[in-house]
């Protein structure tokens, strides 16, 4: 039955909405998001790095997530995002940049109770050497919740510039940094 497999939609790495607001939009070739369903609905992160949420029957975009003001229309793609809900508590997590932002996943809003003003600075728990933070998968929740690793570099020339991957476990309610782990003594 393998011959019979038709696509049934595509799309784009980026939300027409989104092009369409920013036609020379580029963005880069390392799209490889894994789509997550919750509730009937896809989310996953664009070319770009913002969550969008779409219908798995037509593959039409619901939402993009809301950006915060002075937010550019560019970034990267990490492999995932999370979702964390009890009762009618409810949200999608994602990193952009140097942060663990909570989006509500029926509208893309962002929760502004978390962290601060909806995002957590992942940055400061790295330590002082730490110019930048860098993370290629998504957050993985485990009871309350988001552990997030570092993305780091082994190459000679980078070995002092980088925090040693630090691992930071993040409240999914507040936003508040709950531990951390360094896996390098």
């Amino acid at each position: 039955n393998v011959k019979n497999l038709r696509i049934a939609w595509q799309r784009s790495a980026v939300a027409d909405e989104l092009r369409a607001q920013q036609p020379d939009l580029r963005f880069g070739n390392s799209f490889r998001a894994s789509p997550l369903m919750v509730d009937g609905l896809l989310f996953a992160q664009n070319g770009i790095g913002l969550v969008e949420a779409f219908d798995p029957e037509t593959g039409k975009t619901v939402w993009v997530q809301e950006r915060f003001e002075g937010d550019q229309l560019r970034g990267q793609p990490a492999r995932g995002i999370s979702y964390w809900g009890t009762g009618g508590d409810a949200r999608i997590l994602t990193v952009r940049g140097q942060y663990l932002i909570a989006l509500e996943p029926k509208t893309g809003k962002i929760i502004r109770s978390f962290g601060t003003n909806g995002r957590a600075d992942l940055l400061p728990a790295l330590g002082p050497k730490a110019t930048g933070f860098a993370s290629t998968s998504s957050p993985q929740v485990c009871n309350d919740v988001a552990i997030i690793g570092q993305a780091m570099s082994d190459s000679p020339n980078r070995k002092d510039s980088i925090a040693p991957g630090i691992v930071q476990a993040i409240d999914v309610r507040s936003g508040r940094l709950r531990w951390t782990f360094n896996p390098i003594p």
